[in-house]
């Protein structure tokens, strides 16, 4: 998000029109969300993976266990906030 905060602030002054709604208004959320959402999904693959291979109860799989428990949070904390303020700019 550090990384793509500054890029979809500029993503948004270039797309969002001086009044009223626009045609591009969701570039930014795009640009914002792309590099996390990347990472995100990466995570949970190698997660998904390391359950499955790893013997129930190992230091691995517990550590898999919890990484995805922490992804799940992390996914549920966004949704909560994109629905509470209903835009996909949650930051700005």
């Amino acid at each position: 998000m550090i990384v793509t905060a500054p890029i979809s602030l500029l993503t948004a002054l270039f797309t969002r029109p001086a009044e009223g709604p626009g045609s591009l208004t969701w570039v930014a959320p795009l640009v914002l969300w792309s590099l996390p959402m990347l990472f995100g999904l990466l995570a949970v693959s190698l997660g998904v993976a390391a359950v499955r291979g790893s013997p129930t109860g190992s230091n691995s799989w517990t550590a898999a266990a919890a990484s995805l428990w922490i992804s799940g949070l992390q996914v549920a904390a966004a949704t909560a906030l994109v629905l509470r303020n209903g835009d996909f700019m949650i930051l700005f």
